[in-house]
């Protein structure tokens, strides 16, 4: 029964990360949002700076 019930609970966060994933893709973004270039950042070691 305890397995039962830790199966039930990691599947239930699973299914609530991909219902919250699919409803964060369908908002459009905010007017006055926009992309953040990499040219303003002085940070050497960024993992995102190519």
């Amino acid at each position: 029964m305890e397995y039962i019930i830790g199966v039930v609970i990691i599947v239930a966060v699973i299914g609530i990360y991909v219902w919250t994933y699919s409803l964060n893709q369908k908002i459009e973004k905010p007017e006055g949002c926009e992309e953040v270039s990499c040219s303003g950042c002085k940070v050497d070691n960024c993992v995102s700076r190519k």
